[in-house]
């Protein structure tokens, strides 16, 4: 091969022309010689410029150490921040910021009582537990599952009930007395109880004396009979066995707050439902038909009689009612919204795993290098987590409120933070945009590494052939997205950030920094196992 540094006549450090190279290969009497044909014109083009120039720079030891180092130390406050993303969910992120709607929904929250001013209520039903949730199947030991169920049957048209659903509204206000949002019996609305007693419960209702007045043919013809009569047939179930309790807390549905409140509701009705004894029950009743389940049908028959009566002992609620079977649950926007963004923070990382994986295979059996993957988690995977750490210091520390543009602060008092469907919306647009530019860099520099240019000529030349696609094709992708960021609803101004800042940070830092200088680190396994010519063309 040539060594260009043995010509007396090149100078390092500076761009080489494609005139020297003329004159170098002309000295040597090589052109032509030891390059497949044609290789050095349509490498020609490649020899000058900044892109040229900026490749042989960052080719050269030590700085193609440094600048990587550099680099990932002033980056890595940004990915120490997205470890500890927590996803933001506030109703406001979705709405116009100011908007005299949303003024008016917040007015009408303030100076009106729940039933009122509740954006979205929740519902609390009273019924009777499924078997699924007892934690037991379905089996043919002479038909355990009917006998249990018939056996659990509800019936909300008693005393007892009315007690037990007192007391579970009760339990809830209980529950939340020393939180940001206690409730009272004003944010409750059922057949079972109307007022307040004198330590903030609700006032239980007698059954018989409600059920005369609904029905009583004199009181028929007064308004609050009918009133109650409607309130009735509108919480109660066709066949009296499920009855709906309506709150209505005055919150933001999707805050935290609301999130918190939907905990409180789920573990406080759990535990009036199966009380301290609902584990040995269900393991219990297991066990049971477990054991029975080879058994004839008159030996099933004979196991759900003793089951139904271990159950009539044990499915009542703690504080003694015996309503058997009785269990509440819960439902509302705010419980719908919480478990939809837990799935997601547990389910997106797995799927961008998987998809990360995939690409990564392919693309390496698609070049042929084992080490690719290795490579592109240094220069695509890293990246993207400075995007989140960078959206996650500005829409929940607030580190650019202070330049005053709403599009790049905080929503709410306190921070509702990064909007959780963000990451949904831009986590695979950014990878597969890194990977494009990376595949397409890499696949430069392999052709120019085959056709016999050394590895640091071939990144360099690589760099200066794709360096101008690249950034023009990412700077106008990137302005497109700054819109977004102007935008006056939250939601499109956090997604326009993570889409603005991770396509310039990978046109103009990743693809033509880091890149290029990490290849030049190890260019012995750029390649491997893949067989590459013997250099015949350097000057690095």
């Amino acid at each position: 091969g040539v060594e260009a540094d043995e010509d007396p006549a090149y100078s390092p450090g500076h761009p080489v022309t494609v005139t020297h190279q003329y004159e170098m290969l002309e000295l040597h009497g090589l052109e032509g010689q030891g390059v497949p044909p044609n290789a050095f014109e349509r490498a020609k083009p490649h020899m000058e410029g900044v892109w040229f120039w900026v490749g042989d720079v960052l080719t050269r030891f030590p700085l193609n150490l440094i600048v990587p180092l550099v680099v990932y130390a002033a980056m890595m406050p940004l990915t120490w921040r997205m470890w500890n993303m927590q996803l933001g969910h506030a109703f406001e992120l979705q709405i116009p910021r100011h908007r005299q709607e949303w003024e008016l929904a917040l007015q009408i929250q303030g100076d009106f009582d729940g039933t009122v001013g509740c954006f979205y209520p929740m519902l609390l039903i009273s019924t009777t537990a499924p078997m699924q949730v007892l934690g037991m199947t379905s089996t043919s030991a002479g038909g355990i599952e009917s006998v249990l169920s018939t056996s659990a049957m509800l019936d909300v048209r008693s005393q007892d009930f009315f007690d037990a659903n007192c007391k579970m509204v009760n339990a809830i206000i209980d529950a939340t007395k020393d939180t940001n949002f206690p409730l009272t019996p004003d944010d409750f609305e059922s057949p079972t109880f109307h007022g307040k007693d004198d330590v903030g419960h609700v006032q239980c209702l007698n059954y018989q004396l409600t059920h005369m007045y609904r029905n009583d043919v004199f009181q028929q013809y007064l308004l609050t009979s009918n009133l109650l009569q409607e309130l009735w047939e509108q919480l109660v179930s066709p066949n009296n066995g499920a009855m709906l309790t309506l709150l209505f807390p005055k919150m933001d549905p999707f805050s935290g707050d609301a999130f918190s409140l939907v905990k409180i509701l789920r573990e406080t009705l759990r535990e009036l439902s199966w009380g301290d004894q609902r584990d040995s029950t269900v393991t219990r009743l297991n066990t049971s038909m477990l054991n029975a389940s080879n058994d004839t049908a008159i030996s099933g028959r004979l196991l759900a009689s003793e089951m139904r009566a271990e159950a009539e002992i044990d499915m009542g609620d703690r504080n003694g009612t015996a309503l058997h079977g009785l269990t509440f649950m819960t439902f509302s926007a705010s419980s719908a919204m919480m478990d939809t963004i837990e799935v997601t923070s547990r389910r997106l990382p797995v799927a961008f795993l998987i998809c990360v994986l995939v690409c990564f295979v392919v693309i390496a059996f698609s070049f042929g290098a084992a080490f690719i993957p290795f490579q592109l988690c240094l220069t695509v995977i890293l990246p993207i987590t400075w995007a989140y750490g960078a959206a996650l210091y500005i829409y929940e520390d607030g580190v650019l409120e202070w330049t005053g543009v709403p599009g790049l602060s905080p929503t709410g008092k306190p921070s509702s933070g990064l909007v959780w469907i963000a990451p949904v919306f831009t986590l695979t647009i950014m990878l597969g945009l890194a990977l494009d530019y990376a595949v397409f860099l890499f696949t430069r520099i392999f052709e120019f590494r085959e056709e016999g240019f050394g590895d640091r000529e071939s990144i360099q030349l690589g760099l200066a052939a794709t360096g101008p696609i690249i950034t023009a094709a990412g700077g106008i992708f990137g302005v497109t997205f700054v819109s977004l960021i102007l935008a006056s609803i939250p939601l499109l101004n956090h997604m326009g950030f993570l889409l603005v800042f991770g396509i310039f940070m990978d046109t103009f830092v990743v693809r033509t920094i880091l890149v290029p200088a990490v290849l030049s680190l190890t260019p012995c396994i750029n390649y491997w196992p893949k067989q590459m010519p013997e250099p015949q063309y350097l000057w690095l």
